[in-house]
């Protein structure tokens, strides 16, 4: 006896048998499907449903000529709470997903605002130096009529703004002529040396 269950409803379950049977019912009820529980027979194990009422057992023949086994119930209180609860389920652990990524998004958001608060912190505090060093430079500039009536103090702040520290054994450098020269090379004059120029990036 060759048997396949289909499952087509919670309420409705079907055993199809191959070849033409009139016991069928019978032979369904007294299998034992091991996939599932071999402790108990197919028959018991529906009769004995807590989530079924009012069970009952049917056969036909289908257009192939197969004996078609079956089984219906009511579902009880008892079962449409079990299916209430898993219905319920999906929805509860869909919007308990969204919470969770809502909550992860509002954290890196808010981090997001602390890193953009230090930035423009920092901003702010660079900006201040920037004035008060391109304060110093300009004070400079003017304080020697060799350079500042020779050369154009836009080219000159921007090339001494842009001079890079190295680190030393003994901290940060700026004042050398290894960082001085490529930076005072591009400033010409025919009024001003490249050394004048370099001594000056130096002192300043």
């Amino acid at each position: 006896m060759n048997m396949n269950i289909k499952y087509i409803l919670p309420l409705v379950s079907s055993f199809i048998i191959s070849g033409c049977d009139s016991d069928g019912i019978s032979k369904v009820k007294s299998s034992i499907d091991y996939s599932i529980d071999d402790s108990m027979t197919i028959g018991k194990a529906f009769d004995t449903r807590s989530d079924c009422i009012n069970g009952t057992w049917s056969e036909e023949e289908d257009s192939r000529g197969r004996t078609v086994v079956t089984y219906t119930c009511d579902i009880s209180e008892t079962g449409m709470k079990i299916i209430n609860s898993e219905i319920i389920k999906g929805p509860e652990s869909s919007l308990t997903g969204s919470i969770k990524n809502n909550n992860m998004e509002i954290d890196n958001i808010n981090k997001s605002i602390e890193m953009y608060k230090q930035q423009a912190s920092l901003i702010e505090q660079t900006r201040k130096l920037m004035i008060e060093h391109v304060r110093k430079l300009e004070n400079a500039f003017n304080e020697d009529p060799k350079i500042s009536n020779n050369i154009n103090i836009e080219p000159y702040l921007n090339k001494m703004l842009n001079i890079e520290c190295h680190q030393r054994n003994e901290g940060y450098s700026c004042t050398t002529d290894e960082e001085c020269r490529p930076y005072m090379n591009g400033l010409f004059s025919p009024n001003v040396s490249y050394d004048y120029l370099e001594e000056s990036c130096q002192k300043h």
